[in-house]
């Protein structure tokens, strides 16, 4: 089970406030605010400049990931490189490549090594099928990254499935000293989201899930 840890929604010009019960509110860096994003008065920020990015502070809840899920409403322009939608430092990073493939590479052990390293799953290498699938550019379009912790790893574009990766053997690293930045790279300005990002969610195992269910079971005699 999953527990929402950070949801910026961009209504409202900056700051980036989370809305979660985490407080990961995010330093924006030479952003535009657009009032309108996928809908009327949804909001969005616009990621046009090579800086530009929601730098958000590393915090507990990042420490320990295990299980991750990202979810993302975004409006992609067309342009060569990779373009970071969001990345923690030394766990896992969501983005979409120079041929408008997603990708979500995760510092984690896959069957058959020996450490940890960045495994990568992506909608040109592990579509269903061996289907490439790509983010289309100029319309606004959800993408998710998830991954259960264990073994397999899985991105949508849409509610579609367009990756699936099974042969991870640990959850996720912990997210480092650079926290977790949107629409850029957490060590320096790199890999800059060419577009708009209307909202973020992303959400962790749950480590407590199992005591609140207890907890809350039905109190009778059975």
């Amino acid at each position: 089970m999953l527990k929402l840890i950070l949801d910026q929604d961009f209504i409202h010009a900056p700051p980036a406030v989370d809305a979660s019960t985490y407080g990961h509110h995010g330093r924006v860096v030479d952003l535009l605010h657009h009032s309108d994003g996928r809908s009327p008065g949804s909001g969005a920020l616009d990621f046009t400049n090579a800086d530009a990015a929601v730098r958000i502070a590393p915090r507990p809840a990042w420490h320990r990931l295990d299980a991750l899920a990202v979810e993302a409403v975004v409006l992609l322009r067309p342009s060569a490189g990779r373009r970071n939608v969001v990345e923690g430092d030394g766990s896992f990073a969501f983005y979409v490549d120079g041929d408008d493939t997603l990708v979500a590479s995760v510092f984690s052990t896959v069957d058959g090594a020996p450490a940890p390293a960045w495994n990568a799953v992506s909608s040109r290498l592990h579509g269903p099928g061996g289907a490439v699938r790509t983010v289309p550019t100029d319309r606004w379009c959800k993408i998710v990254l998830h991954h259960d912790g264990i073994t397999r790893c899985r991105l949508f574009v849409d509610d579609e499935l367009v990756a699936v990766r099974s042969d991870y053997r640990s959850g996720l690293a912990p997210v480092g000293a650079a926290g977790v930045v949107i629409g850029n790279w957490t060590l320096a300005s790199q890999y800059a989201f060419d577009g708009l990002i209307d909202r973020v969610r992303i959400w962790k195992r749950d480590e407590d899930a199992l005591v609140r269910d207890f907890a809350a079971r039905l109190d009778d005699p059975a």
